[in-house]
This record gives C-alpha cells, structure tokens and sequence, in this order.
C-alpha cells in the first residue's frame, strides 16, 4: 500500500499540469497586441548607391509604442529588382543608373520603405 500511494500522487501532480482548463477548440494563443510587429522602419530611408555598388539596408521592427521587437523575421522586396536587387539579408545592390526604386521590408503585416536612387 504504501508503493501505491506515491505512485497516485504522481500521477495525479503530472495530469493536474497538463493545462486541463485550457479550450483545446480555441486554438494556439496570439501573442499580446504589445508583442505584435505594428511598424518597420527602414535605415537608411533614402540612400544614393553608385552603379554596380552594394550596400546593406537594417529593418527595425517595432510595437504599438516604438518600442523595438528584435529577433523578428523580416521579407526584402524590391519594386524593380531588375534596377535594385535586395537579398534576404537586406543587401541592395544597384543594376540600372540614374533610377529610384521602393525597398520594402514587411514583418508580419506591417511593412515600411526605402527610397534608394541609383547613380552613375
């Protein structure tokens, strides 16, 4: 008897840490609106870039209150990647002279923008 006992409370303080109370219809929680990605800002927001040059852009993603959200998974798209090409790091690099194309940096659902003009 007295193996038995220890064995139930076991059992019983593993089952009662299951979360039972929790809906399983409900689905997985969402994050708070504080932790929500609200804006991206984009440095630098307008960059001149040579011809043939490279340069890498750094998108800051942030709250509903500025503050700063690290660690954020951010997509690079160029409006015109056959003028400014971006890889998924960020990197511009100028193709075309004497253009101006949008760089845009998204994070999930809120986006912000360059502006990068190509020169000679």
């Amino acid at each position: 008897m007295s193996i038995r006992l220890p064995f139930r409370v076991a059992f019983v303080l593993v089952l009662g840490g299951c979360g039972g109370d929790a809906d399983p219809a409900a689905g997985p929680s969402l994050p708070s609106a504080s932790s929500q990605v609200a804006s991206v800002v984009i440095a630098p927001q307008n960059v001149l870039v040579a011809n043939g040059d490279t340069l890498t852009l750094v998108a800051s993603t942030r709250d509903i209150s500025g503050a700063p959200l690290p660690g954020r998974r951010v997509v690079w798209t160029s409006e015109a990647p056959e003028i400014v090409s971006v890889s998924i790091t960020g990197r511009i690099t100028a193709l075309v002279p004497r253009r101006s194309v949008r760089i845009t940096a998204s994070s999930e659902g809120a986006s912000g923008s360059a502006t990068v003009t190509t020169g000679n």
